[in-house]
This record gives C-alpha cells, sequence and structure tokens, in this order.
C-alpha cells in the first residue's frame, strides 16, 4: 500500500549542505514508505495556496537561517493560520543557525543549539532523522492469511482418540494416587500466577534523549516488550534506582498507555538527560 503523507521544505539559499543531510533523511523516510512524498519551497515565494492540499498527518519543516530574516514572522503567522483548516499536521523549524525558533513549533535538533556551530553534524542530523522516525513510524505489514489445513486431517482421528483415551487413563491414576480435585485447581492457578507476573515485565528501546523546561527528560524509542502506563515504577538496564514515568507522548498526542510496538517518547522523573542515552534499556520489573 502506498503512503500518502506529503513533506515541505522550506528554505533559504544559505541552507547549503543542511539541505542535503535533510533531503537524505526525507528520501530515507521514503523508501521505508514511512512517507510518500516530499518538495522544496523557496522562502521568498511562500504563498497561502501552496498550502491547500495538507492533510492532517502532512508535515512543513522551516529551516531557520541567517537568509530566512525579515520573512520569517509571515511565514509562521501563514503556517500557523493552517492549522484553523488542518490542526493536526506537523509544523517543524531546523535550528541551522542562531536564528529564534516559534514556540508553536517543534524545535529540532532536541538540543536547540544551531547545528552549524556543532562540531560533529553528522551526529546531530542523525539524531534528527531518529525524530523524523518517531513523527512517522514505519508502516504496519499487510498480515498474512493463514494456510488453510489440509483435507486429509482425518486420517489423524485415530491417534487423537487414543490420546483422549491415554489422558483418560492418567487422570483416573491420579485420582487413585489421592491428587484431589482442589491440588490439581489449586497448582493451575499457581502456574497462572506465575505466567502473568512474567508476562507484566515491559521493556523500552531508547532512540534518543532531551529535556523539556518544566516538565523534566524525556526518552522517545519503541516498545518491544509489554505496557507501559503513566505512573509506572522504571528501571535503566541493570540499575536498582527506580524511575517514575510521569506521562506518555505518542504522534503528539497525550496518552496513558504504549503497547508492544508503539514508538513514543516517556516523561522521566527522576533522571536528568545524562542519565540515559541511546540504545538504554527501560523497563518494568
Amino acid at each position: 500500500m502506498n503512503n500518502t503523507i506529503a513533506v515541505q521544505v522550506i528554505h533559504a539559499k544559505d541552507a547549503d549542505q543542511h539541505l542535503g543531510y535533510l533531503t537524505g533523511i526525507l528520501e530515507n523516510l521514503k523508501k521505508e514508505n514511512r512517507i510518500g512524498s516530499y518538495s522544496h519551497i523557496a522562502h521568498d515565494t511562500v504563498t497561502d495556496s501552496q498550502f491547500e492540499t495538507l492533510g492532517e498527518e502532512d508535515m512543513v519543516v522551516t529551516m531557520l537561517t541567517k537568509g530566512l530574516i525579515g520573512l520569517q514572522v509571515g511565514i509562521e503567522q501563514t503556517l500557523i493560520a493552517v492549522k484553523q483548516t488542518v490542526p493536526k499536521y506537523k509544523m517543524v523549524e531546523i535550528i541551522v543557525d542562531n536564528v529564534p525558533y516559534h514556540p508553536d513549533f517543534i524545535a529540532l535538533p532536541s538540543s536547540l543549539e544551531p547545528i552549524r556551530d556543532s562540531e560533529n553534524m553528522d551526529a546531530v542530523w542523525q539524531g534528527i532523522e531518529e525524530k523524523f522516525k518517531v513523527l512517522f513510524p514505519a508502516p504496519t505489514p499487510a498480515p498474512v492469511p493463514p494456510v488453510p489445513a489440509p483435507s486429509t486431517w482425518k486420517k489423524y482421528l485415530p491417534y487423537i482418540f487414543g490420546l483422549l483415551a491415554l489422558l483418560c487413563i492418567v487422570f483416573v491414576l491420579f485420582k487413585y494416587l489421592g491428587l484431589s480435585d482442589v491440588k490439581i485447581a489449586k497448582k493451575a492457578a499457581d502456574t497462572t500466577v506465575e505466567v502473568e507476573k512474567v508476562s507484566e515485565k515491559a521493556e523500552f528501546i531508547v532512540e534518543d534523549v532531551f529535556s523539556i523546561t518544566g516538565r523534566g527528560t524525556v526518552a522517545t524509542g519503541k516498545v518491544i516488550k509489554g505496557t507501559f502506563k503513566k505512573g509506572d515504577q522504571l528501571y535503566i538496564n541493570d540499575s536498582e534506582n527506580p524511575i517514575m514515568c510521569t506521562g506518555i507522548e505518542k504522534f503528539r498526542k497525550i496518552t496513558d498507555v504504549a503497547n508492544e510496538g508503539d514508538e513514543v517518547g516517556l516523561l522521566l522523573r527522576g533522571i536528568t538527560k545524562n542519565d540515559v542515552k541511546r540504545g538504554d534499556k527501560i523497563v518494568i520489573r
């Protein structure tokens, strides 16, 4: 199934090699079927009509460079006005130069440091790509229809009846040995409790970490096992020091639960940005 999500990039001429970085990221997202298309818009040609076809899942990215100064406010006002008719589309500003970003936009990189001043731009853009993958999760593959059972199953009927007869004999022997129905039921209940305890464990792999002023530390990544809920007590790797999950955000929406396979952001209390890194495992014990 083809993805219809579109990304539009607004940039000035001085975006230079940074536009190349962003184009490479968008091309990778397109190959992975996370988005359907992307296009570039010169900053001095922005008009309201260019955003009339925006959908709820689409994104507009503005590259904040010095060449944008003078037109930035007008562009931001145009994009914010679009929110009145398309309230869920994503507005992103990438801080290439030391240019103020708008608080209503998603600002990248997460450190809010100008990319052009970075000593390792490759690492910064890699972090931005991981953030884009959180904003645009990989599509779920179509389910494979089950293979119908062969029509020759009837030939196994004698074996099935033989197995049932053997089970009946074993049950009678257990009754003779004094293993009551109560003991059998208790043993089954204990086994169920043990299975439930094992299934309660959840695991989350960290892809990126950043801080939000006034809220705390946010770890983005993917739930690879179990379920995470707001208020859960969590642990990082083999640490014995518990931390608290005070919130969960999925596709820029606040939720209380994250299930296996979900790509989300966990708001964590009890740690700083330096206490957790990409590749760490956050678990519920």
